[in-house]
Formats: structure tokens, sequence, C-alpha cells
């Protein structure tokens, strides 16, 4: 204890017989001291301050800015700002002497994804902004791909195996047991598999039913084409005419 003493007071006695000119130190409450050659070792060790570096002065610099995380519809950051300055914005002050290049590296975290009316969603939003535009916030450094992946409402085609509805809401769609296509018409995927009536072998006309508007095609195919073509084997011909009469009917 006494060797920290006599340190104290040799250094103490140092400082005040020495040229102050090498150097400002801050301390972490914006109090500035010019100190001697080797001012950095003396500013840590019996201030607990930051060393501005060899040549500085007090006179010419200010030991009370910092950065600050300025709250506009995002958080960014600016440079040499007081405390009182910063909070009288409503901004975050990062530190004495601190700068967006390091410390304001921590602007980020005070943003987050905002879903609004649950059809919205917003990234890089404060929580002040957010509740401004009247939304949720998701929380800080949520983003809206992930944490906000809910909140956008797509509207459109929703096919049920045999059947289509129009502008149906996807979430209602996908509970529903249909398959949602966002932002497409029914007509738009009338030739997708699941969002068109049932079909079978022998209906030509993909209405639903084997019935006499199919063996119309078929006569006019007969023997012509494969129009008619009912068993698969490429080509219209009484083989097609027999499969049609046994699977007369609806399709099932």
């Amino acid at each position: 204890m006494l060797r920290i003493v006599a340190a104290l007071t040799s250094a103490s006695i140092f400082l005040l017989n020495a040229d102050l000119t090498a150097g400002a130190c801050c301390h972490s409450d914006g109090i500035c001291n010019d100190l001697p050659d080797d001012g950095g070792t003396w500013c840590d060790l019996l201030f607990a301050g930051t060393w501005l570096g060899d040549g500085t002065s007090c006179k010419t610099s200010s030991c009370d800015v910092g950065a600050c995380c300025i709250p506009d519809f995002e958080y960014y950051c600016e440079d040499q700002w007081t405390p009182m300055d910063c909070e009288q914005i409503g901004g975050d002050f990062l530190g004495i002497l601190s700068t967006c290049e390091n410390e304001g590296i921590a602007c980020d975290s005070y943003i987050g994804a905002c879903c609004v009316d649950l059809v919205d969603c917003w990234d890089s939003v404060t929580k002040q902004a957010c509740w401004g535009m009247g939304g949720e916030f998701l929380g800080l450094t949520s983003t809206c791909s992930d944490e906000g992946a809910w909140c956008t409402t797509y509207y459109g085609a929703c096919c049920y195996g045999d059947s289509c509805e129009e502008w149906i809401e996807h979430d209602e769609c996908d509970s529903g047991g249909g398959i949602p296509w966002p932002f497409s018409s029914c007509e738009e995927v009338s030739d997708i598999e699941e969002c068109g009536p049932d079909t079978c072998d022998g209906d030509l006309n993909n209405n639903g039913s084997i019935d006499v508007d199919d063996l119309l095609i078929l006569l006019a195919a007969y023997q012509v084409n494969n129009d008619g073509d009912c068993d698969g084997d490429g080509d219209t011909d009484v083989n097609d005419v027999l499969f049609m009469i046994n699977v007369w009917g609806e399709c099932w």
C-alpha cells in the first residue's frame, strides 16, 4: 500500500513540475488533463482515462463528445455529440470518445422488424417508429424474413384438388387443405393438376365425366389422330370405343 501511495505521490510531483505539453488525457467524466512525455502511461495509470495522442492539447481537443445513435425511421450514427445533446434528441450516447466506426456498430441492435396491420412487414425500424405506425415491434435485430415471416399476407388462387377459389388469403388456404398460389388467378393455374376438375381416362374434354361429348370427340378422331385415345396406345381405334363404354359415367 505504501509503495502505491509513494508511486502516486512521485507521479503527482512529476506532473506538477513538468511541462504539460506532450498530449491530452480525457477522463471518463469528460475532464481533460494535459500530460507530459509518456503521458499515455500516466493517463491510464492515474486517471483510467483515454490518451488522445502525442501533440494533442486540451485547448484544441474535446473530451465530452462521442458517438450518438440517433432514432429517425431507422437508427443511424453520428460522431462528435455531447451526452446532453444526444439525449435531448432521444438518441443513445455510446460513451465519451466513442466513434461510429467502433462503438457505433451497436446502433444496429436498436432496430428490428415491424408488422403493420398483419399485411406489411418493415425491416430496420426502431421500436418507437413501429409504435408510431401502429405496428407490432418484433424484437431487437429481428427481420421480416425470419421473425416476421408470418406477418405479410398474400392473396391469390387456392387449389383444392378438383376446384379453385379466387382471391383467398394464403394462410386461410393452407388451413383449409388447399394449395395457395399467391398473386395468381384460377385461370392462370388452370393447367395445374391440383387446380382443375377431376379427370380420368376417357374424359376427353376434362369435364369430370365420360359422356356423349367425349364420344363425339372420339368419333371425330377415329383412325385419324390420337385425340380420342382412351387406352394410352397412341391412336384412336375400336379399342378406345370399347374402353369408353366400360368407363361411361362420372369420374371416380
